[in-house]
Formats: structure tokens, C-alpha cells, sequence
């Protein structure tokens, strides 16, 4: 999820929401941070994180897959950034992988919704997929 909360805020919503596990990623002034939560009884390892991604590796008995939570950029010209990564972070990937969240990305063009500054103009994750 994104936030631009303080940890205390966040904290207070996985509390809330009934999580007993956190990983934040603190925000960056006012733009940013995230966090996943998730319960006690899931084996969750956080293996790569950053200010658009958290990429964890899940354990479930003998069942291993990976979820990567991301927050596309926004910025239209960064946002090529995230999909290298996640490019990257996919190319050790031999279990099940799951993408999760806001890409900030339009996939066709029933997605789009008159925009006059062109944030919302395709910057190539389909290239990438």
C-alpha cells in the first residue's frame, strides 16, 4: 500500500486491520512509502525494497512463491526505472512470481481518461511483458 503517513500512523492501521508483521518503507518528505502487511502464520522474507518496490519471498509449507508490491512512478519519464527492476528482480525468478499494486501504467487505451499533461500516456511495461 502507499502512504505518506508517519510509521505510527501505519503501524496503527496494521494493528487495526488485524496484521501481527510490518516492512515499511519510510516516505521520502512528502511523496512515497509503503508497506505490506501480513499474519504471523506466513513465512515472509523481504528480499529487495526501495521507494517503488518490496519484493518478498513467501514460505508456506513446501510452497515457495514471491510477490513484488509496487508503486509505478508517477513521473512518466522514471517509471521505465521500476519496470528494469522488476525486470531484473524477475530474471531469478524459477518459483511463482506475483505482481502487486499501482503501476501508474495504462495497459490499453479503454484505460485512459482525458488527460491534458500526458501523465497518463503508456511509458512501456508492455514492452517489458
Amino acid at each position: 500500500m502507499e502512504t505518506k503517513q508517519k510509521l505510527e500512523y501505519v503501524t496503527s492501521l496494521q494493528k487495526s486491520l488485524g496484521y501481527d508483521k510490518i516492512f515499511t518503507v519510510e516516505p521520502l518528505g512528502l511523496s512515497g512509502g509503503l508497506a505490506v502487511f501480513w499474519k504471523e502464520s506466513y513465512n515472509v522474507e523481504v528480499l529487495y525494497a526501495d521507494n517503488r518496490i518490496i519484493d518478498v519471498k513467501v514460505m508456506l509449507g513446501s510452497r515457495v512463491f514471491f510477490i513484488s508490491f509496487v508503486y509505478g512512478d508517477p513521473v512518466r519519464a522514471l517509471r521505465n526505472q521500476v519496470w528494469e527492476r522488476l525486470a531484473d528482480i524477475g530474471l531469478a525468478r524459477n518459483d511463482a512470481w506475483f505482481l502487486v499494486g499501482d503501476f501508474n501504467e495504462l495497459l490499453n487505451k479503454m484505460e485512459k481518461r482525458e488527460d491534458r499533461n500526458g501523465m497518463n500516456q503508456p511509458s512501456g511495461i508492455s514492452e517489458i511483458w
